[in-house]
């Protein structure tokens, strides 16, 4: 067993995870290809509280959106978010689509992603994701994030794991 030397400090071993908590979302959000800007989808999937400012939080996950198309091209960059603020991108270029007005595209995307921040803080720590919808020329489009298609939920889900230094 490894005990604290002084009650009340806690056990850091570098390298180790130190606390999990995971989130999952809930509401639905719609967004529209259309101003090729960053946009908040979810500003708190998921909170914790780091115990020491120097541990590292790994985020791990899936960011699930169903998108809907019939003309034009799009794309979807996808960045974490820790209290409102952009800190990195998850994976660019993701979700392309290139259809004709006559072509209908439904898909559904599940983009697994990890993530290591450095947050140097022992206040909550608020994670979401941002995405900016990129258009070249569509105009019937759309992006669904947390969707039920009465076939199966797509849900996005994060998972922040404190690891000590």
């Amino acid at each position: 067993a490894i005990n604290e030397k002084t009650s009340g400090n806690g056990v850091y071993i570098p390298n180790h995870t130190i606390q999990t908590v995971q989130g999952v979302t809930s509401a639905r959000v719609d967004l529209s290809p259309s101003t090729n800007v960053w946009t908040s989808v979810y500003t708190n999937l998921a909170t914790i509280t780091p115990k020491s400012s120097s541990s590292k939080i790994l985020i791990t996950g899936v960011i699930s959106f169903y998108s809907s198309s019939t003309d034009g091209q799009f794309y979807c960059d996808l960045a974490i978010n820790r209290n409102s603020s952009l800190q990195g991108e998850v994976m660019g270029y993701t979700g392309f689509h290139r259809t004709t007005s006559s072509t209908l595209m439904d898909v559904m995307h599940n983009i697994p992603f990890t993530y290591l921040d450095s947050p140097a803080s022992t206040s909550a720590l608020n994670y979401g994701f941002s995405v900016k919808v990129r258009s070249y020329g569509q105009s019937n489009s759309t992006v669904y994030f947390t969707y039920n298609d009465s076939g199966g939920d797509q849900l996005s889900s994060f998972v922040l794991q404190e690891i000590a230094q």
